[in-house]
């Protein structure tokens, strides 16, 4: 990745920030351009654009920059492959079209195995670097705020989900793991699920089925850039899902520091939101609605809840007015 940095009012929030022209390498090789404002505060807001700069992003501190494109290979290109020491640096120039010492490369190398992504293996006399499989089901990430509506029809229900995710750990975040109360599907065509985040649409191959089971399915996410740590994402997603039943479950895999649930429906139902713990041990049913615009009038439900633990199941049941 390269920068150039300089301050500017965020054309996001409009606050004073440090702009930075940034960009980022999809595992398709398609290369992404935005803008990344980062705040006193430690947050980041980003605006993509179509501009390549007009020339090539400035190496401010190349030491930095070579970290930061060995990470985006790691990540990106490396999958199962294993390479020595000589052809991992000859792949990286190769691919960022730069020049790199054995020293600066050995500096970036040991760092990317301090921080657990890489490893060197012995093989046949050789010594040679891998990847670390990082796990689907990522637990140092949480979801500040997390917006779910529900469009109840006769047979089906139309889902939309807002998600502002932060990476809490060390390691770059790609994917995020997401439960959906539909068991054993046969394909995630069946859904219609479609994506959004901050720099465009989610390329459909990007949704893969981890579990499916006979009561929900959990699905990786491939995001369009990589997020490190306290890097911040903004997800948009719909799907679909048959009404089999009177109430849609939805269960918690990361905290939720805020949570907005709405739902509408073309038939005149109450809806009532239960809030349960996985083991039981704790339940709270919300028969409040609160106002909301929607046009089926009196039939439209809004409810917030803060801090949801990972494990809570919580559900929407319609039932007879």
């Amino acid at each position: 990745m390269g920068k150039s940095k300089q301050f500017s009012r965020c054309k996001i929030c409009g606050k004073e920030a440090s702009v930075v022209k940034w960009w980022t390498k999809a595992k398709s090789g398609k290369i992404y351009y935005y803008f990344r404002y980062q705040h006193s505060s430690g947050s980041f807001h980003f605006l993509s654009t179509d501009s390549t700069y007009s020339s090539s992003p400035i190496l401010k501190n190349k030491a930095m920059d070579l970290y930061l494109m060995l990470e985006d290979f790691i990540a990106g290109k490396m999958d199962k492959t294993k390479f020595t020491y000589t052809t991992f640096i000859k792949e990286l120039a190769k691919t960022y079209k730069m020049s790199i010492s054995n020293g600066e490369f050995n500096r970036a190398l040991k760092k990317a195995i301090s921080k657990g992504l890489v490893r060197k293996e012995g093989q046949g006399g050789k010594i040679l670097y891998a990847k670390i499989p990082s796990a689907e089901l990522t637990s140092g990430i949480n979801f500040e705020r997390m917006v779910i509506g529900y469009g109840f029809e006769s047979k089906r229900v139309n889902v939309t989900v807002f998600l502002q995710v932060i990476n809490n750990t060390d390691t770059l975040l790609k994917k995020l793991s997401y439960y959906i109360p539909v068991g054993l599907l046969t394909s995630l065509n069946d859904l219609n699920i479609r994506g959004h985040d901050e720099l465009g649409q989610l390329p459909s191959s990007g949704f893969k089925t981890l579990i499916s089971t006979n009561t929900h399915t959990i699905i990786s996410i491939a995001l369009n850039r990589m997020l490190r740590k306290n890097e911040r994402e903004y997800v948009f997603l719909s799907y679909q899902i048959p009404k089999v039943d009177e109430f849609i479950s939805f269960v918690t895999s990361v905290k939720i520091d805020f949570m907005r649930i709405t739902a509408t429906s073309t038939e005149q139902q109450n809806f009532v939101v239960e809030r349960v713990l996985s083991d039981g041990a704790r339940k709270t049913t919300l028969q409040f609605r609160k106002k909301c615009l929607s046009s089926f009038g009196d039939n439209c439900m809004a409810v917030e809840l803060d801090v949801i633990t990972i494990g809570e199941n919580i559900s929407i049941k319609m039932e007879p007015i």
